[in-house]
């Protein structure tokens, strides 16, 4: 799918909308960005666009008072906070000013707020640059640093866990997923029966994103995957066949091909047709040596060692 340059957030589609959407999961930018044929700038654009829309709905919302609403129940501005320590000092007007309502102490404290999620944001892309540049004990240090903060953000324990597989530490990465997966069901079943997070209780939340369950399981299969694609690989490696795969590894290299998916596709077949022809002709034996690049390419891939 194509995001077109020219489309607005007013305009955008459920299918426009899904890149932006994997980016705000926890998704490489750079990756989105080629798998939807549009500028990482241009993503990002979006995604900024479509959080501060977000933002201006809920101050949109929170701005006026309801006709009715319990002290206790949940602020009708979204924030998931019980609305006696949210807007309600907003929509009760203090004696001073005429006319004038106190700021409620929530709403002097979102710039700080807000401040505070763009810092985040932009840390998590730089701890990503680090993964997407194969540094991966660089982004296995800075995650973990960044998780002491944010002990529940997703996005920062999907680069640990991913930056662990690369660097071969099957079994911690594994570990995270699970673990991961089992906190989003227990956020999930929360959610389904507060119809708010649990963490709306405490007077200042911790900035966090929550993957759904059903992300981690499929990062869990991920993760088993390619421990057992791993334990698979020859112990003496043949050097023929390892010329050859490392020869796919080039399908990956932006600067080599372009980012238009028929052009960039038609191409990647010409430069690599003589790798494959080498690999079809060794046959069966192949198989494990392609096992561990699968599960980079998505839980999609992971089928491809199953029908070779």
């Amino acid at each position: 799918m194509t995001i077109d340059h020219h489309i607005t957030l007013d305009t955008m589609s459920e299918a426009d909308l899904e890149p932006v959407l994997e980016l705000l999961r926890g998704h490489d930018p750079d990756t989105v960005a080629r798998n939807s044929g549009v500028s990482r700038t241009r993503l990002l654009q979006l995604r900024d666009g479509l959080l501060s829309r977000i933002e201006q709905e809920r101050a949109r919302v929170s701005d006026s008072p309801p006709e009715k609403i319990g002290r206790n129940a949940p602020c009708p501005c979204g924030s998931g906070k019980k609305y006696k320590h949210c807007c309600l000092n907003r929509h009760e007007p203090r004696h001073g000013s005429a006319g004038q309502a106190k700021p409620s102490a929530t709403s002097a404290a979102q710039p700080a707020k807000n401040a505070e999620q763009e810092k985040l944001i932009a840390q998590i892309e730089q701890t990503f640059d680090r993964l997407r540049a194969g540094r991966y004990g660089k982004a296995i240090d800075r995650a973990a640093t960044l998780l002491d903060r944010y002990p529940d953000e997703d996005r920062l324990h999907d680069i640990l866990s991913t930056a662990k597989l690369h660097a071969g530490q099957f079994d911690q990465a594994l570990d995270i997923c699970e673990k991961r997966m089992a906190v989003a069901e227990i956020e999930k079943a929360f959610f389904i029966e507060h119809g708010r997070y649990r963490d709306s209780e405490i007077d200042t939340p911790a900035l966090s994103y929550y993957y759904p369950p059903l992300t981690w399981l499929q990062k869990t299969w991920i993760a088993l995957k390619a421990k057992a694609y791993n334990d698979q690989y020859p112990t003496r490696e043949d050097a023929g066949i390892v010329k050859w795969v490392s020869a796919l590894k080039t399908a990956d290299d932006a600067s080599r091909f372009p980012t238009d998916h028929t052009r960039g596709l038609d191409l990647r077949r010409k430069s690599l047709a003589e790798a494959i022809q080498r690999l079809k002709a060794v046959g069966p034996d192949v198989v494990p040596y392609l096992g561990p690049l699968a599960w980079i390419y998505s839980w999609s891939g992971l089928f491809v060692p199953e029908i070779l």
